[in-house]
């Protein structure tokens, strides 16, 4: 079996809603890597924060910590699989959206390390302080930013 026929297998064994999550981190991602080289983070951010939760926030703890955990892996296999290969960046944003759409709390971290006398930088997303797709020694590897990085807060007036 080809490994694309071996992937399609595994996409359809997956829970409709699960597919709904992987087909979205696909066409997302791009798009927000796209919107990133075109506009900035900040702009970007801005966007992403745009609109209310679709699934009401009565869930516990524990189990928006599974659903992150699910969303995690398949934004992971969507941009290991899909036909574009985003940065972390890109798909950090993508899998914080997607929390944020299910009511589900997260924080943008950007972290750096001096590797090989050149600076590295990392993006990952935390969900109650423990990373989502990356492994928790992520901090043992980069610096984390102390201030978690948000879209900027607008005023009315």
């Amino acid at each position: 079996m080809s490994s694309m026929a071996e992937n399609l297998a595994k996409f359809f064994k997956l829970t409709g809603r699960e597919q709904r999550i992987f087909l979205l981190a696909l066409i997302l991602t791009p798009a927000i890597a796209l919107g990133l080289r075109l506009f900035g983070l900040r702009r970007v951010q801005n966007v992403l924060a745009r609109g209310k939760p679709v699934t009401p926030v009565e869930a516990t703890n524990g189990s928006n910590s599974r659903s992150a955990a699910e969303a995690a892996r398949l934004v992971a296999a969507a941009a290991r699989h899909g036909p574009y290969r985003a940065g972390c960046l890109p798909v950090a944003l993508t899998l914080g959206w997607l929390l944020q759409r299910q009511g589900i709390r997260t924080q943008l971290r950007l972290g750096v390390r001096k590797a090989a006398a050149r600076l590295e930088a990392h993006a990952w997303i935390e969900h109650q302080g423990v990373p989502l797709i990356d492994a928790p020694e992520i901090h043992d590897r980069f610096a984390a930013f102390e201030q978690f990085i948000g879209p900027r807060k607008t005023t009315s007036s």
